[in-house]
C-alpha cells in the first residue's frame, strides 16, 4: 500500500514538473512546447529510474482529422482573400494603363519622347519591305527548283507529305533569311540603343514566328493547291479554316508581342498584368468564334470520308458532334487559369492554350515524319515484291451474289471491316503511332497544366505509367498474334471437307495444329503478365495474387480431377502427333475428320454430318486413317463357274486405269492387285 502511494506521489510530482518547465512556453507562446525525441526519451528512462508508472496522452485520430480541414480552410480564406485584393488593385489601376504605357515609352526613349518609337517602327517597316524583297527573289529560286524535282502531284499521301515537307523547310529558311537581312539592316541604320535593340529583335522575331505559323497551317491545309491536299476538304472550306487560322496567328502574335514589348520597355508590374489579362480576353474571344465559325467543318473532318455515318465507330461520332464545346471549354480554363495567375503574379512562361496549340503542332509534325518512314518501310518495299510479281499473270475471278441480300454494298462493308482489324505489321504500326501520340498529347497537357511526370507518388504520373505499360502489353499482344497466324497461313491448313464427303479432304501440318494452342498460351500469358505488371504499377502487392492463384490451382486439381486429365491427355496426344486437324480418325463408336482441337476436347465431324465433342481423357485408343498410306481390301462375290485368271486380268487392268485417273490417280501408291480366292460359301 505504502509503495502504490510512493510511486503516485512520484508521478505526480513528475508532471507537476513537467508542467513547471512547459509553462513559460505556454505563457509566451499560447501551446504547448513540443519536446524532441531524446528529451522524451531521457524523462521516461528517469520515471522508469523511480518506479513510476508512464501513460503517454496523445490527440485522437478524430481531432487530428478536424485540425487539418480548418488548416485547409484558414489557408484557401487566406488566398481568396489576397486574390481579391490583389484583383480591386488591379481594376483600381485599369485606367492608368494608357500613362503607364507612354511612361515607359519615354523613360526608354533616348530622346525622352515617346514619338521616337513611332519613327524607330517606321524605319524597321521600310528594312523589312527591303528585306521581303530579297526573300522574293529567293522564292522564286526556289519554286523553280521545286517544279523540276516535282513535275506532277503525286498520288499517295506519303509523297505528298515529302513535298509539303520540303517546301516547309524551304520557306522557314527563307524566313530566316528575311529575318537575318531585317537585322543586319537594322543594325547598319539604327543607333546602338538597348531599346532599340530590343524593339528590332522583338518585332523582326514575332514577324518570322507568325509566318512559320502560318506556313505550317499552309502545309496541312494547302488552300491553293487541291492536288496535294492531305484532308479531305473542299477549296471553300480548306480557304475559310486558313484564313480563320491564319487570323489566330496574327492576333496571337501582335498582342503577345505588344506585350513583350512593353514589359522589356520597363512597364509597371501590374500595368504589364493588366495587358497580359487583356490579350487573353481579346485571343478567347476570338477563339470562340473561329471554333463557331468552323465547326461544321471539323466536325466532317473527324468523321472522314463516308456515305453511311452510321458505320462510323460512336466515340468518334459522339467526339465529331462535341469537339467544338470541348475545345471551347478548354480554352476557358486555360484563359481562367492563366488570368488567376496573372492576378497572383505567378504567370507561366507557356500558359495551358498556348501549350495546346504547341503540342499540337508538335503532334501533326511527328505524325507526318512517322507517315513518310512507315512509307519506307512498309510500301517501298511491298512496292517492290508488287514489281516482281507482275512478271506474272494473276487471274481474279469475281463472284457475284444475286440474292436480294448480296451486292456490291456486302462486299465493301466486309472490306471495310477488315481493314479496321489490325491484320498486319503495318495495321500495328499506324495504330502505334496512333496511340503514341495520344500519350504525347496527354504527357505535353498535363505539364502544360504544372502536373510534374516526375514525382513518382503523383496519382497521375501512376496512371501514365500504367497507361504506357498497357500500350507496350497492347503492341506485344498484337505482335505475337500476327507473327503466329502468318505462320499458320504459310502451314496452311486442312481442306474444309464437302458435306457428305466420306473422309478426309487433307489434313493440315503438325505445326498447324499445334500452333492455335500455343497462340492461346501466348496471348493469355501476355495478358496476365500486363495486367499484373499495371497493378504493380499502381501500388497493389501483388504477391497475395500469386499465391492466391497457387490456392486456386491446388482446389481446382482436387476439384477437377477429370478436367486436368482431359488437359494433360490432349498435351501429349499433340506432342506424341497422333491426329492433327482435318485427319479423318476413329475412336471407338466416333469416327470423323477433327475440326477443332481445344485445351481439353476436340470436335470431330462424322461424313455423315453429327459433330460430336470428344474430351481427351476418354480417348483409350485412336485410329489414324489419314496417316501416310492405307490399304483397303476389297470382298468380291462371284459364282463357281467364274474365270478367275481371267478375273485378275480385269483388276490389274482396272488398277492401270485408275492410276492413270486426272482426280484420284495421285491417291494411289500401288495398283490395285487381285490375291486370289479368300473362301468360298454357299
Amino acid at each position: 500500500m505504502t509503495t502504490r502511494i510512493g510511486r503516485r506521489l512520484a508521478g505526480l510530482a513528475l508532471c507537476l514538473m513537467l508542467a513547471l518547465v512547459a509553462w513559460p512556453g505556454l505563457a509566451q507562446q499560447g501551446a504547448v512546447t513540443a519536446f524532441s525525441e531524446p528529451e522524451i526519451e531521457a524523462l521516461i528512462e528517469q520515471a522508469r529510474d523511480k518506479g513510476v508508472e508512464i501513460m503517454i496522452v496523445a490527440p485522437s485520430r478524430a481531432a487530428q482529422a478536424s485540425e487539418r480541414p480548418r488548416s485547409q480552410m484558414a489557408g484557401i480564406h487566406e488566398t481568396a482573400s489576397a486574390f481579391r485584393a490583389e484583383l480591386q488593385a488591379l481594376l483600381t489601376h485599369l485606367p492608368k494603363i494608357p500613362g503607364d504605357v507612354t511612361a515607359s515609352l519615354a523613360a526608354a526613349s533616348p530622346s525622352g519622347a515617346p514619338s521616337y518609337f513611332a519613327v524607330v517602327l517606321a524605319g524597321l517597316l521600310a528594312i523589312m519591305l527591303v528585306a521581303a524583297a530579297l526573300e522574293w527573289v529567293y522564292g522564286r529560286w526556289v519554286r523553280e527548283k521545286m517544279r523540276a524535282s516535282f513535275p506532277q502531284a503525286p498520288d499517295s499521301m506519303p509523297d505528298k507529305m515529302t513535298f509539303l515537307a520540303v517546301r516547309f523547310l524551304v520557306r522557314v529558311f527563307g524566313f530566316l533569311l528575311f529575318g537575318l537581312i531585317s537585322l543586319a539592316l537594322a543594325a547598319a541604320v539604327f543607333e546602338s540603343e538597348h531599346a532599340v535593340e530590343l524593339t528590332v529583335l522583338i518585332a523582326v522575331g514575332s514577324v518570322v514566328a507568325v509566318r512559320t505559323i502560318i506556313e505550317f497551317w499552309r502545309v496541312w491545309i494547302t488552300p491553293n493547291l487541291p492536288a496535294f491536299r492531305l484532308p479531305d476538304l473542299d477549296d471553300e472550306a480548306a480557304d475559310r479554316l486558313f484564313r480563320w487560322l491564319t487570323g489566330s496567328a496574327v492576333l496571337s502574335g501582335v498582342l503577345i508581342s505588344v506585350c513583350l514589348w512593353m514589359h522589356a520597355l520597363g512597364i509597371d508590374e501590374r500595368g504589364h498584368r493588366l495587358l497580359l489579362i487583356l490579350a487573353g480576353v481579346v485571343m478567347i474571344a476570338y477563339h470562340l468564334v473561329m471554333i463557331g465559325r468552323t465547326r461544321a467543318i471539323v466536325a466532317g473532318l473527324i468523321l472522314g470520308k463516308t456515305t453511311a455515318p452510321e458505320r462510323v465507330p460512336r466515340l468518334r461520332r459522339l467526339f465529331a458532334n462535341n469537339w467544338h464545346l470541348i475545345l471551347g471549354g478548354y480554352f476557358l480554363a486555360a484563359w481562367l487559369s492563366s488570368s488567376v495567375r496573372f492576378v497572383i503574379g505567378d504567370a507561366a512562361p507557356i500558359g495551358p492554350g498556348a501549350g495546346m496549340v504547341f503540342i499540337l503542332m508538335a503532334t501533326l509534325t511527328i505524325y507526318c515524319i512517322a507517315v513518310v518512314l512507315l512509307d519506307w518501310v512498309f510500301y517501298r518495299r511491298a512496292g517492290a515484291k508488287a514489281a516482281l510479281a507482275a512478271e506474272a499473270p494473276v487471274v481474279v475471278e469475281l463472284e457475284v451474289d444475286d440474292s436480294p441480300g448480296g451486292g456490291p454494298g456486302d462486299a465493301e462493308t466486309a472490306d471495310e471491316d477488315f481493314v479496321r482489324g489490325v491484320h498486319s505489321f503495318e495495321d500495328l504500326a499506324k495504330q502505334f503511332v496512333t496511340i503514341l501520340l495520344v500519350c504525347f498529347v496527354a504527357g505535353g497537357l498535363l505539364a502544360v497544366w504544372g502536373v510534374d511526370l516526375a514525382d513518382q507518388d503523383s496519382p497521375l504520373v501512376r496512371l501514365w505509367d500504367v497507361a504506357l505499360i498497357l500500350v507496350l502489353g497492347y503492341v506485344a499482344y498484337q505482335s505475337a498474334r500476327i507473327l503466329i497466324e502468318r505462320r499458320m497461313a504459310a502451314e496452311g491448313g486442312a481442306q474444309e471437307p464437302e458435306p457428305g464427303a466420306e473422309g478426309s479432304a487433307g489434313g493440315a501440318s503438325r505445326l498447324a495444329t499445334l500452333l492455335p494452342l500455343f497462340r492461346s498460351f501466348i496471348l493469355i500469358t501476355i495478358v496476365v503478365f500486363t495486367v499484373m505488371i499495371g497493378l504493380s504499377e499502381l501500388g497493389i502487392d501483388i504477391a497475395p495474387l500469386f499465391a492466391g492463384a497457387g490456392v486456386i490451382g491446388l482446389a481446382i486439381g482436387f476439384g477437377a480431377q477429370a478436367l486436368i486429365r482431359d488437359i494433360f491427355s490432349g498435351a501429349f496426344f499433340l506432342f506424341d502427333d497422333a491426329f492433327r486437324k482435318g485427319e479423318y480418325i476413329n475412336i471407338g463408336d466416333v469416327q470423323g475428320t477433327v475440326e477443332r482441337i481445344s485445351l481439353r476436347s476436340m470436335q470431330v465431324r462424322h461424313h455423315n454430318g453429327p459433330l460430336h465433342t470428344v474430351p481427351f481423357g476418354e480417348i483409350r485408343h485412336l485410329t489414324n486413317f489419314s496417316r501416310d498410306w492405307v490399304m483397303m481390301k476389297l470382298k468380291i462375290r462371284v459364282t463357281y463357274d467364274t474365270d478367275v485368271e481371267r478375273l485378275r486380268k480385269l483388276i490389274k487392268k482396272l488398277g492401270q486405269e485408275l492410276l492413270q485417273h486426272p482426280e484420284i490417280g495421285d491417291k494411289f501408291l500401288e495398283p490395285l492387285k487381285s490375291q486370289g480366292i479368300y473362301a468360298m460359301d454357299d
